[in-house]
């Protein structure tokens, strides 16, 4: 089992992500706003369930 505050924190890493890809790559690379946006959402959810998949469960 995986506790909360675990999962809250890689929700928050996964937003940090999203939305620094998104920024970074419209406004310094000029990419189109719908591709940086997919790009950013498939980013974000992707490292979300990779670091749920690797996060090591509590023990009781």
């Amino acid at each position: 089992m995986i506790s909360k505050k675990s999962i809250y924190v890689y929700l928050l890493y996964s937003f940090s992500f999203a939305i620094s890809y998104f920024l970074i790559r419209v406004f310094l690379f000029h990419a189109e706003t719908n591709s940086a946006l997919a790009g950013s959402i498939g980013g974000g959810f992707v490292g979300f369930l990779v670091s749920i998949i690797l996060a090591k469960p509590i023990e009781k």
